[in-house]
């Protein structure tokens, strides 16, 4: 999830065309269908829905620093807000 936010709002990457295409080779990369994967998509919103903020919250402990988490640690519910609506363009495209 920080890999996503990190790109889209402080890289700015736009989730195009070209990203998708992307997307769509990585699927076919795991083996992966793209009905298999929107699928995984749906499972990991829900789960985001239920449990994102502890989920969030211990990968930002396993890979960022102390510093880097107090900064954005109130700000995990718009972090997943921004994740979620990606998941869900991906799914849509």
């Amino acid at each position: 999830m920080w890999d996503i936010y990190f790109l889209t709002t402080t890289l700015k990457v736009d989730f195009d065309r070209k990203i998708i295409k992307m997307v769509d080779k990585k699927i076919y990369d795991y083996n992966l269908n793209k009905n298999k994967f929107k699928r995984r998509i749906k499972d990991t919103v829900s789960t985001l829905e239920e449990k994102g903020k502890e989920a969030l919250k211990r990968e930002m402990v396993r890979f960022l620093p102390r510093s880097y988490r107090i900064i954005f640690e109130n700000r995990y519910s718009e972090i997943l807000k921004i994740c979620e609506g990606i998941l869900n363009r991906i799914i849509s495209s």
